[in-house]
């Protein structure tokens, strides 16, 4: 909260208040579109340089669209829904990301690592840019419909599988 006290006489006061709301921290107040404001404490969609927190419980977020965030305090789950994830930053605590055949993630930092829902460890492809970093804690098929699913690995980029990784 930002307090701003502006005195116009010595007997008049004005005083203003404005409280601030931490950007992205999921509520799922109104549904689980990622892509709407109310569904978020700070009134907005996260954009990609905001650190979001996921928090367990309650309405789950599902991309609408395809997104790219900062930082991710994951304890809930994210539904890619078909969508393209970029992770420009971190993910932390043992939350999960669901995937599909037609889901897609690109990694542009050191990820951490990356854990999927039980029947959600699917993805049409996974790309690490150049110089990102990421470990799969759980297993994940690369798959696809129509079209052949690719995992790309930059330059000087390290996706660390521990035998979690299948082409399909």
């Amino acid at each position: 909260t930002v307090t701003n006290t502006i005195s116009t006489t010595p007997t008049s006061v004005k005083t203003t208040s404005v409280t601030i709301n931490g950007a992205g921290t999921w509520t799922g107040a109104t549904n689980s579109n990622w892509n709407l404001g109310t569904n978020w404490s700070c009134g907005y969609t996260p954009v990609a340089t905001d650190n979001i927190t996921i928090p367990s419980g309650g309405t789950q977020p599902v991309l609408s669209a395809d997104v790219s965030v900062n930082n991710i305090s994951l304890s809930g789950t994210i539904d890619l829904n078909g969508h393209v994830m970029t992770l420009n930053g971190a993910v932390s605590a043992l939350g999960t990301f669901t995937g599909s055949s037609s889901s897609s993630m690109v990694i542009a930092g050191a990820a951490g690592t990356l854990n999927f829902t039980i029947g959600g460890r699917t993805l049409k492809d996974l790309t690490l840019n150049t110089g990102a970093t990421a470990t799969l804690g759980t297993t994940l098929d690369i798959t696809a419909g129509a079209a052949a699913g690719t995992v790309t690995v930059g330059l000087g980029a390290t996706l660390n599988t521990g035998g979690n990784l299948t082409l399909k």
